[in-house]
């Protein structure tokens, strides 16, 4: 069940990467900041499955703490800031999973190579990058 959310997220965390080594600065960020939304939901689905129900009429669970987490990200409003927005959602979606022992398939190597190559791409291109954003 947590297999297609991730691949979900995986999905548009690749276009918000494209779109910004692109400039297209518009939907890179729309794309960045619905990463947040989907790491929000393999919480509700991990509450669901910890909880054995998917009605719940209080919070104040140890979930709830991600959303708080999530609010720390960078604001995904240039192409480096949508670049270091992906790189820190991608670090909670993996913190999330491993601290409730899911054993997703958690390879981010090939997302990271592509934002190291629109780091790449960028600092090419512009001569300043955005290396120091990670």
């Amino acid at each position: 069940m947590i297999d297609p959310l991730v691949n979900d997220f995986r999905f548009d965390a690749v276009l918000a990467a494209c779109k910004a080594a692109r400039r297209d600065v518009l939907i890179g960020a729309h794309l960045a900041l619905g990463l947040a939304r989907h790491i929000l939901v393999v919480g509700m689905v991990l509450r669901d499955q910890a909880k054995s129900t998917t009605h719940h009429r209080h919070g104040g669970t140890r979930y709830d703490a991600w959303a708080a987490r999530l609010a720390a990200a960078p604001a995904p409003y240039d192409p480096a800031a949508i670049i270091a927005a992906i790189r820190y959602y991608t670090v909670a979606l993996q913190d999330l999973l491993t601290e409730h022992g899911v054993q997703a398939h958690l390879d981010n190597g090939p997302l990271l190579t592509l934002l190291d190559a629109v780091d790449q791409h960028t600092l090419d291109a512009t001569g300043h990058g955005i290396q120091g954003i990670k």
